[in-house]
């Protein structure tokens, strides 16, 4: 914070990932408010490959499948998802893919033996980056439930929710400010307390059961897909870096 305090008044522009971040830099150092250029994946290619998810994981066609995406270390979340599993009806199951410490993966696993629901989460390894859009394209709905641990996660737009939405997801976010403005004004998805299992279960539920909701929510995931792009994000910064040139 003193190197950003310091520094923050004296660049010639700052940029940022999200609004909320942007409000509090301008109140925090008294700067003009940020330049936003969100963490937003490029468009995926028009009939870039089947879905391995499924098979890979040995699902079931007609499970109903909800995806974490992200890093499987404490702090995520993830004690929450395996003890709202077994708060979803069978068929449903959670899916967990991303890096991670064994160790820790084995403690979630028992966490949901231990619970009765070792046959509803799924932890996965990490695909390569360019292959995560694919790949989850094969569920049903992303989760992007953040924990309150800091201001910084409190105010994120993490690459998962784009990644999501790139590949036609409904999204169950955090109520959060940033997250909240993302599905609600896309119409892809809802919100709910993240450091409640029962609230989850609930969430993802609503997402899923309904298939004329959950298809609704699919295409306005594929529309939404069309604006949040890489292509379109990276003009904000073409242009502010050109006009830096300009004035120099």
């Amino acid at each position: 914070r003193a190197l950003e305090r310091y520094l923050a008044p004296r660049a010639d522009a700052v940029v940022t990932v999200g609004d909320g971040v942007a409000g509090e830099l301008a109140r925090r150092y008294g700067i003009p408010r940020p330049t936003v250029v969100r963490n937003v994946p490029a468009a995926r290619a028009p009939g870039d490959g089947e879905s391995p998810l499924r098979s890979a994981l040995g699902l079931d066609a007609d499970a109903r499948v909800a995806l974490y995406l992200g890093g499987i270390q404490p702090g995520r979340g993830l004690e929450l998802l395996v003890d709202a599993a077994g708060r979803l009806a069978p068929g449903h199951v959670v899916v967990l893919m991303g890096p991670g410490h064994p160790g820790y993966a084995t403690r979630l696993r028992d966490r949901a033996t231990g619970a009765g629901v070792a046959d509803r989460v799924v932890i996965a390894p990490a695909v390569p980056t360019d292959e995560v859009v694919r790949w989850a394209a094969g569920a049903d709905a992303g989760l992007a439930l953040i924990q309150n641990v800091s201001l910084s996660y409190y105010l994120s737009l993490p690459n998962k929710l784009f990644e999501y939405v790139a590949a036609g997801l409904p999204v169950v976010a955090s109520d959060f400010p940033d997250l909240r403005r993302v599905v609600e004004g896309h119409g892809i998805g809802t919100v709910c307390r993240p450091d409640d299992p029962e609230a989850i279960a609930r969430a993802v539920a609503w997402t899923l059961d309904d298939p004329g909701r959950n298809a609704d929510l699919r295409a306005a995931a594929r529309a939404a897909a069309g604006e949040l792009t890489w292509e379109r994000e990276a003009p904000v910064l073409v242009e502010l870096v050109g006009r830096l040139a300009s004035e120099r």
